[in-house]
């Protein structure tokens, strides 16, 4: 399920003071009941995701539309494929040792490459390059 902001139906404005991940998860959730609305009930729809505080406060907001983690997915639907529950925990074990790096990076999220002197230096002699990328208003990914 993806949310659609160009979809008068699916759309959700953000609101005031609202982070952008909130949005998008508050918004994949309205498009999951439309989804479920549009099947008329008759299919059930499942929103797998991370966010405990949305499995919290949209578990069980809307009868057929399930808001759950992707381990209990897995566990519920999928038990016996032991190669998805594997990976998971290898996804998992990864996810931790780099939340564990990124604290010891002093919250930065990659180690740095060149030290910003060393860089700055390199723009004034021409070695590199400074430029502006530009990103769309939301997360592209």
């Amino acid at each position: 399920v993806f949310f659609n902001e160009f979809q008068l139906l699916s759309y959700l404005p953000r609101e005031p003071g609202e982070s952008l991940e909130k949005w998008q998860t508050r918004s994949i959730y309205n498009a999951s009941v439309w989804y479920y609305n549009h099947f008329s009930g008759q299919m059930p729809i499942v929103m797998v995701t991370e966010d405990e505080e949305a499995v919290q406060l949209f578990g069980s907001e809307t009868e057929g539309v399930f808001v759950i983690s992707f381990k209990n997915y897995l566990d519920n639907f999928w038990p016996d494929l032991k190669a998805a529950h594997e990976l998971l925990d290898s996804i998992l074990q990864s996810r931790r040792e780099r939340e564990s790096e990124s604290h010891e990076n002093s919250g930065k999220e990659y180690p740095e490459h060149l030290p910003i002197e060393t860089l700055e230096a390199g723009i004034k002699s021409g070695l590199y390059i400074q430029v502006t990328l530009p990103m769309p208003a939301q997360k592209a990914f």
